[in-house]
């Protein structure tokens, strides 16, 4: 019976990929529960934190592993497949936030409060204006072929992939500074607030192991031109 001669760092990029699933998992049915249990449903404020959560905790995570060619869910899965996985978890994640953030600011408008203040706001409007532009970025690496004349494919998706770990980044710090929000502070103590922060932190850098390893790779193929 012939043995499969797999390397060390291969087996390090499996068993974290499996680690990481089990960290959104846990991030993101912590984070709900707690929001659910806590909040009035009928509230634009929690559905807000809710489709947030769900977009950068959830669907935008899994969006950027699952297209890591050492994804244990789809490394069997030819690369185009890969992409239109990607793309639709990235495109629900798009939407959810949209989403959520147009209840925050229709929230804010009742209340006649200032929009994006805080640096919870700030970092969450930024991420997603990236996630946006990376979305048609994204598009536009997938029908590059018609126009390699005029512009390499490589650099729409060495941007597309800078905007992606861009936005994800940041939409992870806007979610860990969404933990002082009252939805969360309120009713959970400061260690299980430092526990989330850290759980955000490394599944976040979980999460971009495959992504920058590709930027890299990348990044000395379009400066070596």
């Amino acid at each position: 019976m012939a043995t499969l001669n797999i390397s060390m760092k291969t087996r390090f990029f499996w068993i974290a990929n499996i680690l990481f699933h089990n960290l959104v998992a846990v991030v993101t049915v912590v984070l709900l529960t707690i929001i659910v249990q806590h909040s009035k449903l009928n509230s634009y404020k929690t559905w807000h934190y809710i489709l947030c959560t769900l977009g950068y905790g959830l669907f935008m995570a899994e969006a950027i592993v699952i297209f890591s060619k050492n994804s244990s869910f789809t490394q069997d899965l030819n690369r185009r497949v890969n992409g239109y996985i990607h793309g639709i978890l990235m495109g629900l994640a798009v939407i959810s936030t949209t989403i959520g953030i147009s209840f925050k600011i229709y929230q804010k408008n009742t209340s006649n409060s200032e929009h994006f203040t805080t640096n919870h706001g700030i970092t969450g409007l930024v991420s997603w204006l990236l996630a946006m532009v990376a979305v048609f970025g994204g598009l536009a690496a997938l029908f590059s072929k018609p126009f390699e004349n005029y512009i390499k494919p490589i650099y729409i998706k060495f941007l597309h992939n800078f905007l992606g770990i861009s936005s994800f980044s940041i939409g992870c710090a806007s979610l860990a500074l969404g933990l002082e929000k009252h939805a969360i502070l309120f009713h959970t103590s400061p260690e299980t607030r430092v526990a989330l922060t850290w759980a955000i932190s490394i599944m976040t850098a979980m999460a971009l192991l495959g992504a920058l390893k590709s930027f890299y790779n990348q990044f000395k193929t379009v400066f070596a031109r």
